[in-house]
């Protein structure tokens, strides 16, 4: 990965990574048809279908073991949700695909689909709102002007700077300060904390670690560019269901939150919210930071330690996705990307690269403090439908402050995904505390550590290196399924010697 310092002209492509994308084509294989569904015991039972459980699973049937997955939803997908929005199927969830280096997923989908299903995304200029909405294009603008914009700037080739950001006791709004003396009340503080920590880091600059950040950004080994899916009809979804998924679903049981995990005998015994008990001889616990961090899933024995202080040392983002469509495009046709000063925070346009879609689409993407605010506003509002309708009444009143009262005359209809509130998530994406890197052993990689050789966690929040992305989640998934198949072929190979003796 390059180091930052390098990259303050690459600023602009570095803002428009949010939450993300990918893992290498894996080679098809034909699952020999599994006894599981007739055998309560299993060899393996992975607790949640997001991409580290589904992808551990996948992994673990291509070498004939019998797996189960159990998914507390009514849907498989984890983070990756396709909706449709008039006639264009958007995401609610992982958006951008990363291309092909050190990645599962991009060659598997051009294998499929050929390179023409993608398209670079945020193609055109990004829109800044500043002193009660007037605006600055960022790059055909005078946004150069503005010296507390080219502070903004600066800090781009300045966070991952590991040499300047020794003291985990501070956070990014500690180092945002001191640097250049922007607090919460400062005309500029919504690019730091909407347009930076919202949009990349899914969270506020008041709870990521300087230090953690620039240890965890300069990790980082996928592609720094990014595509998104073009055809108009065509999700995330639907593309994962098509080369990954097919011989995985018919073994994940939905509607089952996992509420126990009991290892205290021989077999591990895995309770779920129906009351149904599940056996197994390894299980992979792939529930999201959030979900670990409310300790809804019981461990008996107690789990170690080092592994409670790893997930409670791990940050969990707040926050959603806002899509809405419009009967006319009122925004110029360069807009790709805008940082708004309200609660909307930061967005762009989908339909601008779904090919051939009548629709006007943006996407607003609320993090941080700003996504729990709206939150708390859906819930004031009675939660439902009346909080949906809430939160995109906010949404449209800061388009309008920007785009002179167009968007809310031109609304149609939306679609909310508050990821906060959903029980089973509980979160955006992991980020980094003032504590997740700290050396030796960062908390990603402390969580990771199995637990006697018989529970694994994987997921997101484990990657020490890709956190808070689909590839991420895919390559952990991989590793704790590499992990117990070793440890199982061991065992079958001790049987084996033991019935030849």
């Amino acid at each position: 990965m390059k180091n930052r310092s390098e990259l303050n002209t690459e600023r602009r492509r570095l803002l428009k990574l949010s939450a993300a994308v990918g893992v290498s084509a894996a080679a098809p294989f034909i699952c020999r048809a599994s006894k599981a569904a007739q055998d309560p015991e299993y060899d393996v039972i992975v607790v949640g279908a997001g991409m580290a459980g589904l992808y551990a699973a996948r992994e673990l049937m291509s070498k004939q073991y019998r797996v189960l997955v159990l998914e507390a939803g009514n849907r498989h997908g984890g983070r990756i949700f396709s909706q449709t929005l008039g006639e264009t199927r958007i995401e609610m969830g992982a958006e951008e695909h990363y291309l092909a280096r050190n990645n599962p997923i991009y060659d598997a989908v051009v294998d499929a689909y050929g390179t023409d299903v993608y398209a670079p995304a945020y193609v055109g200029d990004s829109l800044i709102s500043m002193d009660g909405g007037k605006l600055c294009w960022e790059e055909t603008g005078r946004c150069e002007n503005d010296p507390d914009i080219q502070n903004y700037w600066k800090y781009w080739s300045y966070y991952g700077n590991r040499g300047k950001h020794r003291d985990f006791s501070l956070t990014v709004a500690d180092d945002v300060l001191a640097q250049y003396g922007v607090d919460s009340e400062h005309r500029a503080y919504h690019l730091f904390d909407s347009g930076f920590a919202g949009s990349i880091y899914g969270a506020s600059v008041q709870r990521i670690g300087a230090a953690s950040l620039a240890r965890q950004d300069w990790l980082w080994t996928l592609s720094e560019d990014v595509r998104v899916l073009k055809p108009r009809a065509l999700g995330y979804s639907d593309v994962l269901d098509r080369i990954w998924w097919g011989d995985v679903l018919g073994q994940v049981k939905l509607n089952r939150p996992v509420t126990r995990v009991d290892s205290s005998s021989t077999k591990i015994v895995v309770h779920d919210a129906t009351g149904d008990k599940h056996l197994a001889r390894k299980v992979i616990v792939t529930a999201s930071i959030g979900v670990l961090q409310s300790e809804s899933i019981e461990f008996t024995p107690t789990l170690p330690e080092s592994t409670i202080q790893a997930y409670r040392n791990i940050g969990m983002g707040r926050g959603m996705k806002v899509a809405l469509r419009f009967s006319e495009q009122f925004w110029e046709s360069k807009m790709a990307y805008l940082i708004t000063e309200g609660l909307s925070s930061s967005g762009w346009v989908p339909s601008a690269y779904k090919q051939d879609t009548r629709d006007n689409i943006l996407m607003c993407y609320p993090m941080g403090d700003n996504g729990q605010s709206l939150t708390d506003i859906a819930r004031s509002a009675g939660g439902g439908q009346a909080g949906q309708e809430a939160i995109i009444k906010v949404m449209l009143s800061d388009l309008d402050l920007m785009f002179d009262g167009k968007a809310g005359v031109s609304f149609i209809d939306g679609i909310v995904q508050d990821w906060t509130t959903d029980p089973y998530v509980l979160g955006s994406y992991s980020y980094p505390m003032l504590n997740t890197y700290r050396q030796p052993v960062s908390m990603r990689q402390q969580l990771a550590q199995p637990v006697d050789n018989r529970i694994f966690f994987a997921g997101e929040g484990t990657s020490n290196q890709n956190p808070s992305c689909v590839p991420g989640a895919l390559q952990e998934g991989a590793r704790a399924a590499r992990a117990v198949d070793r440890l199982l072929s061991a065992d079958r190979q001790g049987r084996r010697r033991l019935k030849l003796a």
